[in-house]
């Protein structure tokens, strides 16, 4: 396989995969902003496009690592939040996968040349 060809099968799968991540992630976004407003606040008003600040984003992303959404006793937003973070472990996988597949194939390449 042409390398050019492997380079832009790897980039087509990560871009085809950002819209589902971008949409769940908005999703849980909304839902803690309109059914959490404290919480929202207190976590320094995150945002999906880059206005929040690099604290609200950090602070978001321990919210949800450590489990603390769980705190909220509100089982339709936990569940949101968990299908969010399962999304982000397939991509993780997938993102590294790719890495790993690009490499042998640039790997073979370089070897055979």
């Amino acid at each position: 396989m042409p390398l050019e060809i492997a380079f832009a099968l790897c980039a087509l799968t990560l871009l085809a995969m950002i819209a589902p991540g971008f949409w769940l992630y908005r999703g849980v976004l909304r839902d803690l902003r309109e059914r959490h407003p404290e919480t929202w606040q207190a976590l320094g008003r995150p945002t999906v496009v880059y206005y929040s600040s690099q604290a609200a984003r950090r602070d978001l992303q321990r919210f949800v690592a450590e489990g603390r959404y769980e705190a909220l006793d509100d089982p339709a937003f936990a569940a949101a939040v968990r299908r969010y973070r399962g999304y982000a472990r397939v991509y993780s996988a997938v993102l590294g996968g790719l890495f790993v597949l690009f490499g042998l194939i640039v790997g073979m390449r370089w070897l055979a040349d």
